[in-house]
């Protein structure tokens, strides 16, 4: 996606990557109805009615409360958890619906670097998820359950 890589280098020339880079691109993203359509797709490609959705913090309410329809049409249930786990805050976690024996447990994000986050959910809820899907992964090791709409490292020369 052309758009995306060029917010991306847009973002990297202001930022240098860091905390910042990634408030930055959580904001953009968020604003960019492109963007978001093409992320709802990816998402779309990899859940079934079988699915429990995990989001959290700015970027996870944002969706929920955006694309709460297409959610529900597409997953058994959603969990919404507070922001800031991977940085020991305490977190509210909210499950829209009666809990469900599902296993299939998916985190959505924004951005992807070292899993922090989503270990932290993990360990939080006392689950697994078997596929995480963002739309920046910047990790530098692949994770073959990490789905993105960008991969810095694999893009890293065309930047």
């Amino acid at each position: 996606m052309d758009k995306l890589n060029a917010l991306v280098k847009e973002l990297l020339d202001q930022h240098k990557g860091g905390e910042q880079f990634f408030d930055a691109l959580d904001y953009s993203i968020r604003g960019d109805h492109d963007i978001m359509e093409t992320f709802k797709d990816l998402i779309e490609w990899n859940c079934s009615r079988h699915t429990v959705l995990v989001v959290s913090g700015n970027f996870g309410r944002f969706f929920v409360n955006n694309f709460f329809s297409f959610i529900k049409e597409l997953c058994i249930d959603i969990i919404v958890t507070d922001g800031g786990l991977r940085k020991g805050n305490p977190t509210n976690t909210f499950l829209l619906n009666e809990p469900s024996s599902c296993n299939d447990y998916i985190f959505v994000d924004d951005s992807y670097y070292s899993g922090s986050t989503a270990k932290a959910i993990e360990e939080e809820l006392g689950l697994r998820f078997y596929k995480i899907i963002v739309v920046y992964d910047g990790s530098q090791e692949f994770e073959d359950r990490v789905y993105s709409l960008f991969r810095y490292y694999d893009s890293k020369q065309k930047l």
